[in-house]
């Protein structure tokens, strides 16, 4: 199994390995993404839920009783991939729908008591695989880090193909 501490050293692990590419943030994001992935997998396999799945279970804990297209505008996910997740957290007992008190065609999405098992099982393993991947870097860096990309992701979201809109928007 291979080793959980990161790096130390500033040397890349193939002296340049990248030539120019170390220097792009295109580069450098899928490459964070690529890791983060793995530390997920290695976490969660054995639990059988998705890192999208996490998502809508976890923005269903924070505002429950959603409809399919808030929870994607909320989780920024597209239509489609939103109606898979929820048809597969379904499947899986995680999730249950709810109609609507006066459209009844409008259902709303809540968690199972085994969805909520499910959170409380993962956010631990979650929270340290956040606090493993912020490892190499200072407190203070982890901050900058973290506004850093926050201010990306506003300052680009609306070129997203499933761009967020916040609670407080209208869609």
């Amino acid at each position: 199994m291979k080793e959980d501490s990161p790096r130390n050293d500033a040397t890349p692990p193939l002296g340049d390995w990248t030539g120019e590419l170390s220097n792009r943030p295109g580069h450098l994001i899928r490459r964070c993404y690529q890791i983060l992935t793995a530390l997920y997998a290695r976490e969660t396999d054995s639990l059988g839920v998705t890192p999208l799945q996490y998502a809508v279970m976890r923005t269903i804990s924070h505002q429950p009783r959603r409809s399919k297209r808030r929870l994607g505008e909320i989780a920024g996910l597209d239509r489609t991939t939103v109606a898979w997740i929820v048809s597969s957290l379904e499947k899986k007992g995680l999730i249950r729908p709810t109609a609507d008190s006066i459209d009844k065609r409008i259902r709303y999405f809540e968690l199972t008591p085994e969805g909520n098992d499910m959170l409380t099982v993962m956010d631990p393993r979650l929270n340290a695989m956040q606090d493993l991947i912020l490892k190499p870097l200072l407190p203070s860096e982890r901050k900058t880090f973290l506004k850093s990309m926050q201010k990306i992701v506003t300052a680009y979201n609306h070129l997203s193909r499933a761009p967020l809109l916040d609670d407080g928007e209208d869609s």
